[in-house]
């Protein structure tokens, strides 16, 4: 833990939680939940080549008025990797249903960037399965091969090893490139991003899942979305520029 950490930060990722494996189209999907007292509910989902536990020392905040459930993404964190064959979604294998994800009731869902697309698509948006979605920096579409974050996140395709912790976590960024004035945050993210080494640490995400998912198919799906929704936006994003986010 880095010294600068303030109090909040420590006493929010000390807070209890319990991993489960929920089973999705035959890819074992990893949770993490807080007790599941309540019937508000709130399902968290993270973005790119991320894992549930950056919603670590968020989701504890919450704990007071919603039962809680972060998910790894297939072919992120600690969730089984989805089949690379032509045509495969790693989106449709990402989702347990509501009941199997331990929820009392229908929740609200909350993604950022990667987790935004997939919730924007039919599958999860019904009026059964959801009270509402928060999508926080969404794309409407990939970027091109040359722009910032084009290439259906080509920066993620070959990551890199490391001989241990502390030079993966400086090695640790933000994509797309901003600064960050939290470095115990990144430090946190960063360590629980790493797989167990057999050689030497690399970071837990499929490369390969990058390949699998179309924000330009995510698209047209959004106007069909029959829950509740609420989209965020950065102000000066580049992911989702001003005439987007109109």
């Amino acid at each position: 833990m880095s010294a600068d950490a303030p109090s909040w930060f420590t006493k929010a990722i000390a807070t209890p939680y319990a991993e489960h494996t929920v089973e999705v189209q035959g890819c074992p999907v990893t949770t993490c939940a807080g007790e599941i007292r309540r019937t508000r509910a709130r399902g968290s989902f993270h973005g790119g080549a991320a894992h549930a536990h950056w919603w670590s020392f968020l989701a504890p905040l919450l704990i007071n008025h919603y039962s809680v459930i972060a998910l790894d993404l297939s072919g992120h964190g600690d969730s089984g990797r989805v089949s690379c064959t032509p045509g495969a979604s790693g989106r449709t294998r990402s989702w347990p249903s509501s009941g199997a994800a331990g929820f009392i009731g229908p929740p609200i869902l909350v993604g950022t960037a990667w987790a935004g697309s997939s919730a924007s698509s039919p599958q999860p948006c019904t009026a059964d399965e959801l009270a509402g979605a928060i999508l926080v920096r969404r794309a409407r579409s990939q970027a091109g091969p040359g722009e910032p974050g084009g290439e259906s996140g080509a920066h993620f395709r070959n990551p890199k090893t490391y001989p241990d912790v502390a030079t993966a976590q400086k090695h640790f960024r933000l994509v797309p490139p901003q600064p960050c004035d939290n470095r115990f945050i990144l430090d946190f993210v960063a360590e629980r991003s790493l797989r167990p080494p057999t050689a030497a640490f690399t970071w837990k995400f499929d490369p390969n899942v990058f390949t699998l998912v179309s924000a330009r198919r995510c698209t047209s799906n959004l106007a069909n979305v029959r829950c509740r929704v609420a989209m965020f936006r950065g102000e000066h994003s580049y992911v989702v520029p001003p005439e987007t986010g109109e």
